[in-house]
């Protein structure tokens, strides 16, 4: 069978690279199909990645996947990557090389959504390992296409799968590195992220809770403010509907407080920030609704006891259908900030968000009625 760097060779010759000329799609065969898909589901087992790595199927794997003209056979090859990176070990080691973190970020480049959708995880999970953290963070500094790229998915991307992936990647580079956030900022992203949240509202929660945080991360950069404020009213209608979606998804407001305290917090967070910035009202407006207005007294209420430790009262109804494993799930990144537009590691400890979720909701309903009155 040869050694791993002959079988790397040989996989090249029998793959030579693609050029601007060759552009032709291929379909993948259905016994190599179901064979490699029989791998990739193996991956999940922590011993056979390991053997996988001990036989150089990064390399091999990476190779195919430049190489190939069927996308169906990149995006398993990528995918299997992404289950080898996960193993902290094996990414520590095969993942830190340079010219690799270049290749696989070149995959973003592709038009295939499965093969940007497996793309996408597998730098989430580098991105988020602290053996590779710092290398993979300054080669996407040094990749112009990156931003573009995730723009691009989140504007015109129709795959559910694909926008959650991408939201919660970029939710946590924001949050790893304050100043890509800064380079980053523009009403452009304010928009791209109002519109994925429009796509995904009515069927992914868990989606929709990433964008909306990658938008109160936003809120916590002096430059992001404006950009804000120059898509109010799109914002606003977008934090509405997300309040009231979560009010739907857990009918227990006390539920809703404990398991999506992370996203409430953020949604409640930027509406603090246009409050305090707007000039034109539509915060206050979008606010007065009774619908709204009626949640938030209700989530003012829970969050407060849960604060003082006061017996929980529940809601008359307890929801039947709670997605528990989503909620447990949802990225929770590490970051710091200040009071109210806080990162992620304020707005997702249990301790902080039990602390400001009923501060930021006494301001919003004081600023409510004030304005209201004046």
């Amino acid at each position: 069978e040869g050694t791993g760097e002959e079988q790397t060779m040989s996989v090249m010759e029998a793959h030579p690279p693609a050029t601007s000329d060759c552009c032709v799609v291929e379909e993948i065969s259905d016994d190599l199909e179901n064979d490699l898909c029989r791998l990739w589901d193996t991956t999940m087992n922590k011993e056979v990645i390991s053997f996988l790595y001990e036989q150089h199927a990064v390399d091999l794997l990476l190779a195919v996947a430049i190489r190939s003209n069927m996308p169906r056979l990149t995006e398993v090859c990528i995918g299997i990557l992404g289950n080898m990176a996960c193993q902290e070990e094996v990414c520590g080691s095969a993942f830190q090389d340079i010219e690799t973190i270049k290749d696989l970020l070149g995959f973003l480049n592709s038009s295939d959504p499965c093969v940007l959708q497996e793309t996408v995880r597998l730098i989430d999970t580098c991105v988020k390992l602290k053996s590779t953290s710092s290398m993979w963070l300054e080669e996407i500094w040094k990749a112009p296409y990156i931003c573009p790229q995730l723009l691009f998915i989140l504007q015109s991307s129709t795959k559910e799968e694909l926008l959650s992936a991408a939201a919660v990647l970029l939710d946590g580079l924001l949050d790893l590195d304050r100043d890509l956030l800064e380079h980053w900022c523009s009403r452009e992203l304010v928009e791209a992220l109002c519109l994925a949240c429009s796509q995904t509202r009515l069927s992914n929660l868990s989606a929709t809770s990433s964008l909306v945080m990658c938008l109160q991360l936003l809120s916590t950069n002096e430059k992001g403010i404006p950009f804000l404020l120059s898509c109010e009213e799109q914002l606003c209608g977008v934090l509405c509907d997300f309040l009231l979606s979560l009010r739907n998804e857990e009918e227990d407001v006390m539920l809703l407080v404990t398991h999506h305290r992370s996203p409430l917090l953020a949604a409640l967070s930027l509406f603090l920030v246009l409050l305090e910035n707007s000039t034109t009202g539509n915060a206050k407006n979008f606010l007065s609704a009774p619908k709204l207005m009626e949640f938030l007294s209700e989530v003012q209420v829970q969050s407060s006891r849960v604060e003082h430790n006061l017996p929980i009262q529940r809601g008359p109804h307890k929801s039947a259908n709670k997605d528990s494993d989503r909620t447990e799930a949802m990225h929770k990144p590490d970051g710091d900030g200040p009071h109210c537009t806080g990162s992620h590691e304020q707005l997702g400890s249990e301790s902080a968000s039990d602390t400001f979720i009923s501060p930021v909701v006494s301001m919003l309903l004081q600023y409510v009625h004030k304005q209201s009155s004046a």
